[in-house]
């Protein structure tokens, strides 16, 4: 909005607040009134610049201003021009400034006043740098001090403006920083100072330096200033608990993980000698420090990793230390230092610490938690010092180098071994502790350090093993889960083959697996259910190693068999059919030479003509297969996927829907895999004919099919209209009549298949082609080949008009409907007006089915179609529809009404009167135009569809699922209807009724 409209609204808002009983609202009202009657008695116009001038007038007139006046002076600065603005630039400094220094109780006024004062900054700004900048100076402290103010409020406002100058202008932060800082070190030292302090005003500060300082903008000086202020809370007697300590900890911690480097060496040592003291308030910031203070003073720093380290092992094991369930640090509680700790697991380095300093630093450590974890095993407080002794060495291995990694291995046996013995693995510091572990040894070290690499009844009972491995694998081969874990599945342990995938899915080089242990994988399948998804997944990676490849492919004919048996045995829906069929067909694409053998094996084991087969989850095999299987393989097997469809179904299974169905639904799918293989094409585009053939024959009933089979038939069509050569398109008229017959399919889904189908065959059609008349069924055999077009083929869908069929001549329009919608600007005007003269005729019917059929394809034609062409036919269509309404029930009115409706979009009152009979019908006419008036739909739109008929807009976009075809039953509705429609003629308008009646519609 402009500032000119805005300021403009709010000074109307003020004066409609003239009797209010607030007197911030009614003062400022009668003052804005006041002005506005001196303004018209000067014959002024009311601008932005006359009420500032008169605002100036009344504020130096009074010596001062109050909130009434500054509250209009705040609204109306915006809208001011800058240069009036710096002319009056005495305002700011000789009433706004002393204010602000002055009064600090009156918040709304305080809020004004910042207002105005940035509205002369901005000014400043775009006119001048130097009266920018001095100002600048003046205001800058009473804008950090109202930026932490206990006041909300006022404080919002107040960062608001800081926060929109330094959007302004780059050059402000040399004058923002040093204000920033100086309230920081005031606030933050009155805080830590004070012996009951309030947090409030040193947590603003905090956020205002969060707010409005970059750390990355920032000079190392004033780095230092910030760290040394925030130190000062972390080394106070302030709980830790509190909101203002969090925060400190959050904001050094940011300063030391993205600029310590600019820190300076007398910054770091101070901070680190102030800290150490306190470490278990500020373990994290601390230790990061010290992380820094190694590469700076190794000695000096290798002395306080140490003892921080000791300090930090001391607590780990303080419960066995005492008698006490937890030890308090001054402050700070346990659970502060712990979760310290695990931030720092991997954000503490000692990236600057030699090996020789890194013996020097763990070996001490590492005999001391030995010592204690194994003389301390009955002490009462056990349980309480592994979990804290996990967290240690989760730090110690997110610092150490990899080849170190070994010294602390002792360590970790030690302790893992405690906590499977005292069942602490599910606490999450310990589950912590052998994840990090697992990531960092090769699974026969880890499972050596937990006790398990000699003793597999330990792994049975270890149901928190997998969790552990889960995720956490990284570069191991396959054999180390053979190795480690084949022997405990083959003693009865089938859990752990969800393992095996971590091992396979890496895809590194392995060179010992054999046969034997691919034989014990497909025993496995075979035998144990559990295992299906988890071996199914190893066979598909292990396909992608290269060198086990060859391994595979050798024995892809024995494998495929057990797979195949195995689904043969499965129910077709089974959840780990899926897994089994992408395992096979993995196997299958490096079989090689194996192929033809392996499709011969299956086809003799599961023959193809069985119907019990379609109950099993092998039927899910062979479409898979053969969507990759080269050309040569399933050549033999193409006239069979013919015959497939002559299925004769057993009379005592006739009642099995699942078999019943089975013998077309997979010839469908095996189809759909045979022309969906670009390796299939050359050997299916010489059948193509034969396979029309096949798919026609087998069509009759095919509107009874259930869903999913219909389904698969329609994708079949899709693909073979998508490879049917361009000079056969004499195939298409019988596959495109019962594609029609689906566009009225009760089916949402069906129906927006076979509404895709005709645009997708449509723009086949309109790019071109042959068609050879004399092979169409009922065509005389002397007629000609004929071009391809968009016309052509609206000859090919009309044709179905003339048919006696009831139920294919609604499909007919239904169809005409999208086709006409889709490619309007394709089709030749005659065609137009043949087709648009049956559906005049259908509007005629006195089947209810056919004339509603016939008014959705005239709502598209009025709306889609140009003005002119419409015209061409309005004096035949308005009789006929005007006829609908006095001859046919509620719903059919309702119909012609929106048509008439949409008519009047399009065309003018008079226009459409010129072609009314006689007087009823005009009258019909001006009703509904008084009806589009009273709706304030005065507009009106050329070529522009309505989206308000879900069965319309069913036709035009199938793929909307929330408006189709057949979704709204006006069956249940048509008693109310009948009754709207007896209400609605008892009016000589009809306009109250008629808009109800929409309204449900």
């Amino acid at each position: 909005m402009p500032k000119t409209d805005a300021c403009e609204r709010m000074l109307q808002s003020i004066r409609s607040h003239k009797n209010s009983k607030l007197e911030n609202q009614r003062l400022p009202a009668i003052l804005l009134h006041s002005i506005d009657n001196y303004i018209d008695s000067k014959s002024l116009q009311r601008t932005a610049s006359v009420y500032f001038s008169a605002l100036l007038a009344l504020i130096k007139q009074s010596n001062g201003f109050d909130y009434s006046s500054i509250y209009i002076l705040s609204i109306v600065m915006p809208a001011t021009p800058s240069d009036e603005k710096l002319l009056h630039i005495d305002l700011l400094y000789t009433q706004i400034v002393p204010y602000l220094q002055k009064n600090n109780d009156d918040a709304p006024t305080i809020r004004c006043a910042l207002n105005c004062t940035q509205e002369f900054l901005l000014s400043f700004s775009n006119e001048s740098k130097e009266l920018y900048l001095k100002a600048v100076d003046v205001v800058m402290p009473l804008l950090v001090k109202f930026s932490v103010d206990l006041r909300p409020k006022v404080r919002k406002i107040s960062i608001q403006v800081l926060q929109t100058l330094k959007q302004k202008y780059d050059g402000l932060l040399p004058h923002l920083y040093p204000a920033i800082f100086d309230e920081l070190q005031r606030s933050l030292s009155e805080v830590s100072n004070m012996d009951n302090p309030s947090f409030s005003k040193g947590l603003h500060t905090l956020h205002l330096l969060e707010c409005l300082v970059d750390i990355n903008q920032a000079s190392g000086s004033d780095l230092g200033i910030i760290c040394n202020a925030l130190s000062r809370i972390l080394t106070s007697n302030i709980p830790t608990s509190e909101p203002i300590f969090e925060m400190s900890i959050k904001l050094i911690l940011k300063v030391l993980s993205e600029r310590i480097d600019a820190l300076s060496d007398a910054v770091i040592y101070e901070l680190c000698d102030s800290l150490i003291p306190y470490w278990y308030r500020a373990l994290s910031v601390t230790l990061l420090l010290y992380d820094n203070f190694v590469n700076r003073n190794p000695s000096r720093g290798i002395k306080g990793i140490q003892t921080l380290l000791e300090k930090i092992l001391d607590f780990c094991i303080s419960p066995l230390q005492s008698s006490e369930s937890d030890v308090e640090y001054d402050g700070a509680t346990s659970s502060d230092i712990l979760n310290s700790l695990k931030f720092l697991r991997n954000k503490f380095t000692m990236k600057f610490v030699n090996k020789k300093n890194w013996a020097t630093v763990l070996s001490n450590g590492i005999k001391k938690v030995i010592k204690t974890i194994t003389a301390s095993s009955r002490h009462a407080n056990y349980a309480k010092a592994l979990p804290r002794c996990s967290v240690y060495l989760q730090l110690l291995l997110g610092a150490i180098p990899e080849d170190q990694i070994s010294e602390l291995l002792p360590a970790f046996s030690v302790v893992a071994r405690a906590i499977i013995k005292n069942k602490l693995v599910e606490t999450p510091e310990c589950l912590d502790l052998f994840k990090i572990f697992i990531q960092k040894l090769a699974s026969p070290t880890f499972l050596e350090c937990l006790g398990f690499a000699d003793n597999f009844c330990n792994i049975q009972k270890s149901h928190w093993l997998p969790e552990v491995f889960r995720d956490n694998i990284t570069g191991e081969t396959p054999e180390t889960f053979f190795d480690c874990f084949l022997p405990t599945i083959e003693a009865g342990n089938s859990q752990w083959w969800e393992l095996l995938p971590l091992y396979t899915k890496a895809g590194c080089i392995t060179n010992n697996l054999n046969e034997n242990t691919l034989k014990k994988l497909a025993s496995a399948i075979y035998n144990d259910r559990s295992c299906h998804s988890h071996v199914a997944q190893a066979f598909v990676d292990l396909t992608k190693i290269e060198n086990v490849r060859q391994l595979i492919s050798s024995n892809s004919s024995n494998l495929i068999g057990v797979l195949g048996n195995t689904l043969a045995t499965m129910k077709n829906d089974d959840s780990n059919a899926e897994d089994l069929v992408m395992a096979a067909t993995s196997i299958f694409s490096v079989a090689g030479d194996q192929q033809l053998q392996i499709i011969t094996n299956l086809c003799e084991s599961a023959p193809l003509s069985e119907p019990s087969l379609g109950s099993t989850g092998v039927i899910k095999l062979f479409p898979a297969l053969l969507s990759i299987s080269p050309a040569d393989t399933w050549k033999p097997f193409l006239p069979h996927l013919v015959k497939l469809f002559d299925i004769a179904i057993p009379s005592n299974l006739s009642q099995s829907l699942s078999v019943l169905n089975f013998g077309p639904g997979l010839a469908y799918r095996l189809l759909q895999a045979t022309l969906s293989n670009e390796r299939m094409i050359s050997a299916i585009v010489p059948v193509i004919s034969r396979l029309y053939d096949s798919m026609n024959s087998v069509g009759d009933g095919s509107q009874a099919l259930p869903k999913y089979v219909a389904l698969e038939r329609l994708k079949t069509w899709k693909l073979l209209f998508k490879l049917l050569p361009n000079d056969e398109f004499h195939l298409l008229p019988s596959a495109i009549a019962e594609v029609v017959l689906f566009s009225k399919h009760h089916d949402d889904d069906l129906r927006a298949m076979a509404f895709e189908l005709l645009v997708e065959v449509g723009n086949r059609m309109k790019n071109g082609g042959k068609i050879n008349m004399s092979l169409i069924d009922g065509e005389e055999p002397n007629k000609t080949v004929v071009e391809a077009n968009i016309n052509e083929y609206i000859s090919m869908i009309s044709a179905n008009l003339m048919n006696d069929s009831l139920n294919l001549k609604v499909s007919t329009i239904f169809a005409l409907t999208r086709i006409f919608y889709e490619f309007s600007d394709y089709i030749d005007d005659d065609y137009v007006n043949a087709v648009l003269e049956e559906v005049q005729s259908s509007l005629q019917s006195n089947n209810q089915e056919i004339a509603r059929a016939a008014v959705g394809f005239i709502k598209m034609y009025i709306t889609s179609f140009t003005k002119s062409k419409v015209l061409f036919h309005l004096d035949t269509l308005l009789p006929l529809i005007l006829r609908w309404i006095k001859e046919h029930n509620a719903y059919v009115k309702l119909k012609a009404k929106q048509l008439l409706d949409r008519m009047l979009r399009v065309f003018s009152l008079k226009e459409l009167e010129a072609f009314a009979e006689n007087e009823t019908d005009k009258e019909w006419l001006q009703r509904i135009w008084r009806v589009r008036r009273s709706r304030g739909d005065k507009k009106v739109v050329d070529n522009k569809r309505d989206a308000s008929d879900s069965e319309d807009l069913a036709i035009k976009n199938p793929m909307n699922k929330k408006a189709k075809v057949g979704k709204v039953d006006f069956r249940k509705h048509e008693k109310k209807l009948n009754k709207a429609s007896m209400h609605r003629d008892k009016f000589s308008t009809g306009m109250h009724t008629s808009k109800r009646v929409q309204k449900k519609n």
